[in-house]
């Protein structure tokens, strides 16, 4: 039982192309290289872009660890690479806001449009504050809940689906 990350990717390549109205330039901060999570969180943006919105330029990916601060660096630099970049997928919570931190910094607020996933009290405030444009949901509860379902069902002998996603 677990979120469906490719979908994850695909709402905010989804989010990104209607904001841009299909056309546009980014990046991508895409996480830890090789952890299963970001790498179909990547495919999902990757594919949904190329499919739907061809004419959204990726200018650069970077990997690093979903945390603030290396994100937050990684975004200084690339700011001064493409200064006129309009959007910024992040993997996860820290790593958008390290991303909006850089954004704010070089006071452009407003003209990168960023989205994550993970939806931490931390990033709900970022998302409040408008810092960052969209954070998909994940549902832990959600997530705990069915899988005690199919635990249930597994120990009782019944039937049960061995993949699971929760809705985002």
């Amino acid at each position: 039982v677990l979120d469906d990350d490719f979908k994850i990717g695909q709402l905010q390549a989804e989010h990104i192309g209607k904001k841009l109205n299909g056309k546009g330039k980014g990046v991508m901060l895409c996480g830890p290289a090789g952890a299963d999570w970001n790498m179909n969180r990547y495919k999902g943006f990757k594919q949904t872009v190329a499919k739907k919105y061809p004419c959204l330029k990726i200018l650069s990916e970077k990997w690093s660890e979903p945390n603030i601060e290396a994100p937050q660096k990684i975004m200084e630099d690339l700011l001064q690479t493409f200064p006129d970049m309009q959007y910024c997928y992040t993997a996860a919570d820290g790593m958008s806001m390290g991303a909006a931190n850089a954004v704010r910094s070089a006071r452009k607020l407003g003209q990168v449009i960023i989205t994550t996933a993970s939806f931490s009290p931390e990033g709900a405030d970022y998302l409040k504050k408008g810092y960052i444009d969209l954070d998909v949901g994940e549902s832990s509860i959600l997530l705990g809940a069915w899988a005690i379902d199919v635990a249930v069902k597994a120990l009782n002998g019944e039937k049960y689906h061995k993949l699971v996603y929760c809705p985002n």
